[in-house]
């Protein structure tokens, strides 16, 4: 009679490759974990320019605006954006008894046919080009949807930086660094009608960004100590966020 097990114990050793554990070094660890995070964020139209009513605005990302990013980047030592994928939505505008008309035509199911949104990725930065954005060699136009969410963009963003270097996209950062911003978006707005439409400077056209923003992170901290203290860590400061432009005049009641 054949022993099973020391049939399948001889089975078992010939599995593999022999290993000389002589010659193994230490590498680095490459398992990550991609966790995937969404940003919110309602703009509105806040420059005028005969009847256009515009938005100027550059979107940067950090990891602390993101929810839940600091609980989660606690347990890790790097991290890096993947991708940023933004969409659009538009918002309903304040309904006015006494202006029943003009009311419906802030609606979004009338506004938007006179809109069309402007987006450039530029991941190495810079203020937000305003009308210049038209002479981009990858800008693209929409009109948003009434009541669905446009795509805008879904790219690979890279760090942001200041010494003249282009970060390549796989680097890491340091989770003890999270208000390190990554770029980014370039937008305008642009309603052809909105002066006409949208006179009251505290009640403007209105739209919800989402960004869809993938991060990975690697290097689990086993530390006990270490994972409260990080754990416990506050928020960061809050950056303000870019592409505004000074040239630009504010929104002003119409008479």
């Amino acid at each position: 009679m054949v022993n099973t097990r020391s049939q399948n114990n001889a089975m078992r050793s010939r599995k593999g490759a022999p290993q000389n554990r002589k010659n193994k070094i230490t590498t680095e660890n490459e398992r990550v974990l991609t966790r995937k995070f969404i940003f919110n964020e309602k703009v509105s139209l806040n420059t005028s320019s005969g009847d256009n009513t515009i938005l100027n605005r550059t979107f940067q990302w950090n990891g602390d605006e993101l929810q839940g990013f600091g609980t989660i980047s606690s347990g890790f030592d790097q991290y890096r954006i993947r991708k940023i994928q933004v969409f659009v939505s538009s918002c309903a505008n304040e309904p006015s008894q006494l202006q029943i008309p003009l009311s419906l035509a802030r609606q979004a199911i009338y506004a938007n046919a006179s809109t069309t949104i402007y987006s450039a990725v530029d991941v190495t930065g810079g203020s937000n080009p305003g009308a210049d954005i038209e002479s981009y060699q990858n800008v693209e136009f929409r009109i948003p949807h009434p009541y669905q969410a446009t795509k805008l963009a879904d790219f690979t963003p890279r760090l942001a930086q200041t010494d003249g270097l282009l970060y390549t996209p796989n680097t890491w950062v340091a989770t003890t660094n999270p208000t390190k911003l990554w770029n980014g978006l370039h937008t305008r707005f642009v309603n052809s009608s909105g002066t006409n439409v949208f006179t009251s400077a505290a009640n403007q056209q209105q739209f919800n960004i989402r960004s869809v923003v993938h991060v990975e992170f690697r290097h689990p901290i086993y530390d006990q100590l270490t994972l409260i203290a990080r754990s416990q860590r506050g928020p960061g400061p809050v950056v303000p966020p870019a592409g505004v432009r000074e040239e630009d005049e504010p929104v002003k009641d119409r008479e």
